[in-house]
């Protein structure tokens, strides 16, 4: 099980540091600005809008017996994306209207 949990975190991670690089790739001006570590933070943080509605996916499941955890992941999703898109660190030039 901690074999799991370790993989599990570090394919994640990978993820997320995948993310901060196309991120990165996109924004020339974020770029310069305030580099990879900046992308990393407004990923970061924007996925952790995951948080909550992982746990709401659980207590759908487990306490009310609904399947759900798709429309909670994709809400998730949604949300987490569009706080990237909102994130002070990403310049105002690239950023969505």
């Amino acid at each position: 099980m901690a074999a799991f949990t370790v993989v599990g975190l570090a394919l994640a991670f990978s993820c997320l540091a995948g993310l901060a690089a196309l991120l990165l790739a996109a924004s020339p001006a974020l770029r310069q600005g305030a580099g990879f570590g900046g992308a990393w933070d407004a990923v970061a943080r924007g996925f952790l809008l995951l948080v909550p509605f992982a746990l709401l996916a659980l207590l759908a499941d487990l306490a009310f017996g609904w399947s759900a955890a798709t429309a909670f992941m994709q809400a998730a999703i949604m949300t987490s994306g569009a706080a990237v898109g909102r994130s002070s660190l990403v310049p105002t030039a690239t950023r969505c209207a």
